[in-house]
């Protein structure tokens, strides 16, 4: 794979803008929309909170184990095709979301959407730039988180003002329609073809040690299980905080517009 030259500032780079404004519209809507629409949802079907929370919990799940088969594809030069292709599958869970009836089916449509959440969100995102600009990736890498942050803002203020304006349902179409036809083409543009055919991570997927043997190996060390937990509990965190404030805030008899705001 022929390598990408970082400038001397990656703010002139524009695939770096692309990946970095396609990485900010997956999160606002994969992710953060689901806290931002808690309440709404609440009082639209009738589910306990607890009830609706346990589908972000489920998405997260199938999004950590996907993200297994998100690194092997990448590391055989199907990133550009993974991300896109990801959040294209999220836009469209999220364009059915409107339309569940049932409990059950809102879970299965987290569910893929979590699918969604592994191929192209920060773990295969950074996967990526570490491939592509190897150890000049730290740049391309805050650029991205930098943009990425303000998806929280982004998805709570465009989410209250279109179900302030319409309902939410209309909401979930807006987002559905930016993530297929804006952050998957941006996706497309920023990330460039992968041509290396052997890449170094591949040799741990070697055909003299097998997947199988390869996890075996990697449950025995102690330090596996330490970040295991630490990263889980750093997840936990955010996600409660993020999941939980605006019920929090209606609790105290702030509307949900006052709170987001």
């Amino acid at each position: 794979m022929r390598q990408y030259e970082v400038k001397s500032t990656v703010w002139s780079n524009p695939r770096l803008w692309a990946v970095s404004l396609g990485e900010t519209l997956a999160w606002a809507g994969l992710f953060y929309l689901f806290p931002a629409s808690l309440i709404r949802w609440k009082l639209h079907f009738d589910w306990s909170i607890s009830e609706l929370s346990g589908a972000l919990m489920i998405a997260l799940i199938v999004s950590g184990i996907t993200g297994i088969g998100s690194g092997k594809l990448i590391d055989k030069g199907l990133g550009r095709a993974l991300m896109s292709g990801g959040v294209v599958l999220g836009g469209v869970c999220l364009l059915f979301i409107p339309m569940v009836s049932s409990l059950e089916e809102f879970y299965i449509l987290w569910a893929v959407v979590g699918i969604a959440m592994g191929a192209c969100l920060y773990d295969p995102c950074f996967a990526i730039l570490t491939r592509h600009y190897s150890s000049e990736a730290k740049e391309p890498i805050v650029m991205v988180t930098l943009f990425a942050g303000f998806s929280i803002t982004f998805s709570f203020i465009l989410s209250a003002l279109i179900s302030s304006v319409f309902n939410w349902e209309t909401s979930f179409y807006v987002f559905g329609v930016l993530l297929c036809f804006l952050a998957a083409p941006l996706f497309w543009i920023g990330i460039p073809v992968d041509t290396k055919i052997k890449p170094l991570a591949a040799r741990i997927f070697s055909e003299s040690k097998s997947l199988v043997s390869f996890f075996r190996e990697l449950i025995m060390k102690p330090i596996f299980w330490g970040l295991s937990i630490l990263f889980t509990t750093f997840a936990l965190n955010h996600i409660m905080l993020i999941s939980q404030i605006l019920p929090l805030f209606e609790n105290k008899g702030v509307s949900s517009t006052s709170a987001v705001l």
